[in-house]
Parts: C-alpha cells; sequence; structure tokens
C-alpha cells in the first residue's frame, strides 16, 4: 500500500499498521508508538482533534478496514502550525484524496470478482468440450479406432484451457515484468486460431487464414494472449454461420496480421476507448455479451512493451444478423520485424 501521506491501517482481528509516506511524514511531535497505537484505536469515520490541535482523519473500507490520517491542518481560522505541516495535508484535500482511493480500491475489487467469474465460465466451458471429446473418444476406442479430428480437437481445447491459465497468471502475477524472447510470431497467431476451430464450428463458424510469415519478433512471454483475446471476442460476438479471416504480412519493417468478423457496431468515439482498462462498447454490453473490458487493455498493455501496436476499424454498413445490427470489425496488430527469413 503506497500514501504520499502517513497512513494507519486497523484491520479487522488486526493490530494497527503504520505505512509511512512517499511525500509527506508525520511530524515526530505527533508520532511515536504509543501516539500511533492512540491513533489506531479510532475506529468511527469522521475528524478528530488530536494533540496540538491538529486532525486525524478516519475513514473506512468496503471490507471493514479503519484508515487514520493523522497530523492533518484544521480549518480553524488563526490555527498556529507550530510543527509546519504542508499546506496540502489540509483535512478536507487529504478527505477528498482517501475517498477517491477507497473508491477505486472498491473497484479494483469488484474488477477481479468480474474476472474471476469470467474465467469460471470459460473454464467450466472448456471443461464441457474436453468431457463431450472424451466421452466420444471411450466410444470410438471401444470400435477400435479413435478418429483423427477427435484427437486434434482434444489437443487444441488443451492448448485454449493453458493459454486461459496463462492469461490469470500474466494479470495476477505481473510476468510482463520478464524480458522480450525471440519469437516465431506466426506460428503462434496460426496455432491460436486453429484451437478456436473446434469450438467456433459448433457454430458453423469458419476461420480461415491467409498468407504467412517466416520472420521473428521480440515480444513478452505473454504475447499468446493477444491472437488468444481476439480469437476468443471473434467467436464470442460472430453471428452463427458466418466467417473469420486472419490475414498475415509483413509491411516494411512490421509483422502484421489481422482477424476481420462481423460483430457488434463499435462507434467511432469508442474506437480508442475500447483499449482501455475495464471499458466495454455500448453495443456489446446491451447484447448482453459477458466480459469485463481488460481483455483488449492487456493486449495493448503487452504489445507496448515491445514497440508493437493494435487498432480497430469498422465498417461503414450495418449488417442485419440473428444477433441484431451488426458491422464488419477488424483489429489489426504490428510488431517489429526483428529477423527475416525466407522458407
Amino acid at each position: 500500500m503506497i500514501f504520499p501521506f502517513d497512513v494507519i491501517e486497523t484491520k479487522i482481528g488486526h493490530a494497527s499498521k503504520l505505512h509511512t509516506g512517499q511525500i509527506f511524514s508525520l511530524p515526530s511531535e505527533l508520532g511515536g508508538t504509543a501516539k500511533i497505537g492512540r491513533y489506531g484505536d479510532f475506529r468511527i469515520p469522521g475528524k478528530f482533534a488530536i494533540d496540538y490541535g491538529y486532525v486525524a482523519l478516519v475513514a473506512t473500507g468496503n471490507d471493514g478496514t479503519t484508515y487514520c490520517v493523522p497530523g492533518l491542518l484544521p480549518k480553524t481560522i488563526g490555527f498556529k502550525n507550530r510543527f509546519g505541516v504542508n499546506s496540502a495535508l489540509e483535512v478536507d484535500k487529504v478527505e477528498k484524496y482517501l475517498t477517491g482511493y477507497l473508491r477505486e480500491n472498491l473497484l479494483d475489487r469488484q474488477r477481479m470478482r468480474d474476472e474471476l467469474l469470467l474465467v469460471m465460465h470459460d473454464l467450466r466451458s472448456i471443461s464441457a468440450t474436453i468431457s463431450a471429446m472424451a466421452e466420444e473418444a471411450r466410444v470410438a476406442n471401444e470400435s477400435g479406432k479413435v478418429p483423427q479430428h477427435l484427437l486434434e480437437s482434444l489437443v487444441s481445447t488443451q492448448y485454449l484451457l493453458k493459454l486461459r491459465q496463462d492469461s490469470m497468471d500474466f494479470e495476477v502475477e505481473g510476468s510482463q515484468s520478464e524480458g522480450l524472447i525471440e519469437t516465431h510470431i506466426f506460428r503462434k497467431v496460426d496455432r491460436v486460431s486453429r484451437a478456436f476451430m473446434t469450438i467456433a464450428s459448433k457454430r458453423n463458424i469458419m476461420i480461415r487464414l491467409h498468407g504467412s510469415s517466416f520472420s521473428t519478433s521480440r515480444v513478452p512471454s505473454g504475447f499468446e494472449f493477444v491472437p488468444f483475446i481476439l480469437m476468443d471476442n471473434a467467436v464470442k460476438y460472430s453471428p452463427n454461420n458466418t466467417t473469420i479471416n486472419v490475414n498475415f504480412s509483413e509491411i516494411g519493417d512490421r509483422i502484421r496480421f489481422d482477424v476481420s468478423s462481423i460483430g457488434p457496431r463499435i462507434e467511432p468515439s469508442e474506437c480508442t476507448s475500447i483499449f482501455l482498462a475495464g471499458y466495454r462498447g455500448k453495443a456489446a454490453q446491451d447484447g448482453g455479451h459477458r466480459g469485463n473490458g481488460f481483455g483488449l487493455y492487456t493486449c495493448k498493455r503487452i504489445l507496448n512493451r515491445c514497440g508493437g501496436q493494435v487498432s480497430v476499424s469498422v465498417g461503414a454498413n450495418d449488417i442485419s444478423t440473428t444477433k441484431g445490427l451488426c458491422r464488419d470489425i477488424k483489429f489489426s496488430v504490428e510488431v517489429p520485424l526483428l529477423t527475416k527469413k525466407i522458407s
């Protein structure tokens, strides 16, 4: 926990803990073990007069944790600031800051909960697919022959499960801090795209691959999450009986791939916003599609680390589908070309 000023945190059932401010420190005259312990005993939210006429601000988080900020300047006219506390530490200013912090902390908890619910949904879906294929394999095995397509489907589905778990690790453990790795981009995108074919085929959605590249780029170890999210979104939002096209090319010193599909309309004003943390397009929300607005945000974070970029373009005309009016949607990803190779 990082605050610009000293904060005494008291969790339910735990002893109080002082977090030293990164910018402002509590004057020694207002500190000391005994006084800190006394301030930490404050439990009721509000503003309280403490030693030498200074103020302690107390607030309570959604989980019951109490935060006490001692040594603040009161609004009292003529108050003598004998210890030279910085004017930025006026109680009303700090109250506004702390209220905002607690609100954001609550939103972060809600986002984590939403993400866990999505992960549970994904894992149940993938688990159900694996179970169904396993039963089909059992029946086929009794007849003495397991179809090749079934074995390939099992491998692909297990790969998607691994990618979903890796995406969780990336968010929770912050693997974005790792170095960049030389990677064959086409191989990664091709494998992810093919892994989605089994799931897409159940809704008669075709995934077609165009172009190729034998060149490499230096990207974070979590790069596969980028095509995973783009393909997952394309399959999720596409109406039945449609086609998703994945186009690969090299343009100058860049490797590029596009994922084109039919999906909910994205307004021009949303083409940048959808890459912000927690943002979801209006049409996607109105359509009742699951999501929490962090997939594209994470894609952008991954690509920013290696000098890459992701963008979206939207067709001009509405398309009438079983999911309502949609548009042609194309997500484009570019990464720097490291080594150009010829087959």
